[in-house]
C-alpha cells in the first residue's frame, strides 16, 4: 500500500492504532517521528508495514506515557505523598 496514495484509518483500525498525533521529519538526519495513540503496542509494527511507512525507513517503537501519567505518581508513592 502506497501511503502517500492512501487513506490509512482501516489499517489503522484493523491495528488499533487510534490516530496519528503528530509526525515530524528531520531533513538534517533523514529521520521521521510518528507519535500514535494505539491500544496495543505490539500491532504497531505491522501497522508500520502495511501502510508502507516502514519502507521510507528504520521503524523503532517506543511506549510513552506523559511526565504527569507516570513520573508524579512514582514519585507520589515512592515519598508517600
Amino acid at each position: 500500500m502506497a501511503c502517500a496514495d492512501s487513506d490509512i484509518s482501516s489499517v489503522a483500525e484493523k491495528y488499533k492504532v487510534n490516530r496519528v498525533l503528530v509526525h515530524y521529519h528531520s531533513d538534517l538526519e533523514h529521520t521521521f517521528l510518528w507519535v500514535v495513540d494505539a491500544g496495543d503496542q505490539p500491532l504497531i509494527e505491522p501497522f508500520w508495514i502495511e501502510t508502507g511507512i516502514a519502507s521510507l525507513n528504520y521503524v523503532k517503537i517506543v511506549p510513552l506515557i506523559t511526565f504527569d501519567e507516570g513520573v508524579i505518581p512514582l514519585i507520589r508513592k515512592i515519598h508517600d505523598l
